[in-house]
């Protein structure tokens, strides 16, 4: 009996970073008995072991059948991992190159087959117009090149038409991030599309805060308010904070040192204004908190001997002209 198995550290890099935690758990553990035993135990084993579902077992081999690291059968799996096999798994975009088709081909497909027919019929309601032959072509190649169900790829046209992006090299290259990254079934393509949705009002609310309405976010611009939504998990409030400091300190946005604010509140564990608060006097009493000095002129070089003594006859005729009211 082996006492061991290794990963690659490319699995960990891609299927750590975009698999599902539930279904990672199930293919590693899967994967171990397999390894450990030389046999793949049931979906009912596997079940019970991990306290799962059969269902939500049977969905974890259906996604990790689309990644080509294993082929799933009616009660088990078999496992594929082998050099060939991966190379094969991981190249299956890149090597591909996207086929074409006749518009008799995709006349023919669509007449047996309900789910393409659906996909046509679902896309021309969602643009508002009749598809074109190279709009069919497109779609078509979703579901046959990168191999998406076609359900999947309506969804996406959906949410592609919601955010006003429908150029054909946009949504080609949304449909291969997609393809790649595994989103093939209706729960994963919700899960991605909630997640866009809720990256798209965080970004929304953050232009917002630096006063960007009237143009469009460089990719750099981007990949800071990605940072400080995904990464560092940055409330509203501290990125409005850090704006208003950045702006202080430079006389204007700058993403560079706004980002370098918002870093070191991160990393110091910092949630709350209260907690910039307590950060910024720790600082100045760490530092020495210098207050600004006037300078001396041969006028007010002068010091009067008798001025609290007029401050407190001022005072008095302050207030008896208040009584006297």
């Amino acid at each position: 009996m082996k006492q061991s198995f290794e990963l690659e550290f490319e699995f960990m890099e891609k299927w750590g970073r975009f698999a599902k935690p539930e279904y990672l758990q199930i293919f590693l553990y899967t994967y171990m008995l397999y390894r450990k035993n030389n046999s793949v135990p049931s979906i009912s084993e596997v079940a019970e072991s991990l306290e799962k579902s059969e269902r939500t077992v049977k969905n974890a081999f259906e996604y990790w059948s689309t990644t080509g690291l294993l082929v799933k059968t009616e009660n088990s799996v078999i496992f594929t991992m082998d050099e060939k096999s991966k190379k094969k798994a991981e190249t299956k975009i890149a090597l591909g190159s996207k086929p074409s088709y006749t518009q008799k081909e995709i006349d023919a497909a669509a007449s047996v087959n309900q789910e393409i027919d659906f996909l046509f019929k679902s896309a021309e309601k969602s643009l508002g117009r009749l598809l074109s032959d190279s709009d069919m072509q497109m779609l078509y190649s979703f579901v046959d090149w990168l191999g998406m169900p076609a359900e999947v790829v309506s969804m996406m046209v959906q949410y592609l038409v919601s955010i006003g992006k429908t150029g054909k090299k946009y949504m080609e290259t949304v449909a291969m991030e997609w393809a790649d990254q595994g989103i093939f079934t209706f729960e994963l393509a919700e899960e991605r599309i909630a997640m866009l949705e809720k990256r798209q009002s965080e970004e929304f609310k953050v232009r917002g805060i630096l006063g960007i309405y009237d143009r469009a976010l460089s990719q750099t611009e981007k990949k800071y308010i990605t940072l400080w939504i995904d990464e560092y998990k940055m409330p509203e409030e501290l990125i409005r904070v850090a704006y208003d400091k950045t702006v202080l300190a430079c006389g204007k946005l700058s993403w560079a040192y706004m980002n370098k604010i918002l870093k070191d509140w991160a990393d110091n564990g910092i949630r709350t204004e209260a907690q910039i608060q307590e950060s910024d006097e720790l600082y100045y009493i760490k530092n020495g908190f210098k207050t600004e000095k006037k300078k001396k002129s041969k006028f007010n070089n002068y010091t009067d001997a008798n001025q609290d003594e007029n401050d407190e006859f001022f005072d008095q005729v302050l207030k008896n002209m208040l009584d006297e009211e």
